[in-house]
């Protein structure tokens, strides 16, 4: 694993990419983080709620950006740069991002929110194996509620069930 500027490495791909922000944005890449990069997908359904986690959207001569984020619901600010872990193929000798990958539109703000939630927990290990709802919260401070429906202790039928995933669902 080495380290490079995204910026150099990829000097066409913007922050957001052609199209904006997009769930297809995210990639996983060697890392055990698929509950992660999941969650960031699903927050990126609504695009506003991705580029809401960014202070700085565009790219400056620093590769510097500082987003928004969450440890059990409490803001924090995390500034990162846009060194990122590369890896080598041996073989071919072709260069790819170790961690996150850069999604099918080329965006770049997947890897690095990624970076910014590994140097919130300390480092990218720390991402490892994890709970899908504790990505969104990360994201967004939202608080959340297991329910587990097929727990016979739970007075849930059916369609209580989805009455209430419906009664939280944005049109």
């Amino acid at each position: 694993i080495y380290w490079q500027r995204a910026h150099e490495v990829y000097p066409e791909r913007t922050l957001w990419g052609p199209s904006g922000v997009t769930p297809s944005d995210v990639a996983q890449g060697d890392l055990g983080n698929c509950w992660l990069m999941a969650a960031i997908s699903a927050v990126a359904e609504y695009p506003e709620r991705i580029e809401n986690v960014f202070l700085n959207d565009s790219v400056n001569e620093y590769g510097k950006y500082c987003l928004n984020l969450y440890m059990l619901g409490v803001p924090n600010t995390v500034c990162i740069d846009d060194q990122l872990p590369f890896k080598k193929n041996e073989w071919t000798g072709y260069e790819n991002l170790f961690y996150g990958q850069v999604g099918s539109e080329d965006a770049l703000w997947g890897p690095l929110i990624e970076k910014a939630l590994a140097k919130n927990v300390g480092n990218y290990w720390h991402l490892d194996t994890g709970i899908n709802a504790d990505g969104v919260s990360m994201l967004n401070g939202s608080p959340y509620d297991e329910i587990r429906h097929w727990d016979t202790r739970s007075n849930m039928t059916v369609d209580s069930f989805w009455d209430l995933i419906r009664s939280h669902d944005r049109d």
